[in-house]
């Protein structure tokens, strides 16, 4: 059983993209570094980030009482057919006709 967000192999393959960006863009012009070079290696980091947020124990997200725009609400439907989330959905199931 994966305990730690590290331990997924999609976490480290996002590991290996980083890097690979970062060598890749070593090469572009400088006048692209605050540019489309800063774009790419924020999204490449973004990747693996993410995955590590969806993997926090329930303990770690805040109080329903605190409003958090990072927290997903579970009235929202996730865009993606598979969960990372390793604990059981959240929302209500559907009605019955």
């Amino acid at each position: 059983m994966i305990k730690e967000f590290y331990e997924l192999e999609v976490w480290k393959m996002g590991k290996i993209l980083v890097v690979q960006i970062y060598k890749l863009t070593r090469e572009f012009p400088k006048q692209e570094t605050y540019g489309l070079v800063d774009q790419l290696r924020r999204a490449a980091n973004s990747i693996c980030a993410n995955i590590a947020e969806q993997l926090r124990p329930l303990s770690q997200f805040p109080s329903p009482s605190v409003p958090s725009s990072s927290v997903p609400s579970p009235a929202v439907p996730s865009p993606f057919p598979v969960s990372l989330f390793p604990f059981p959905s959240p929302r209500p199931p559907a009605p019955s006709p």
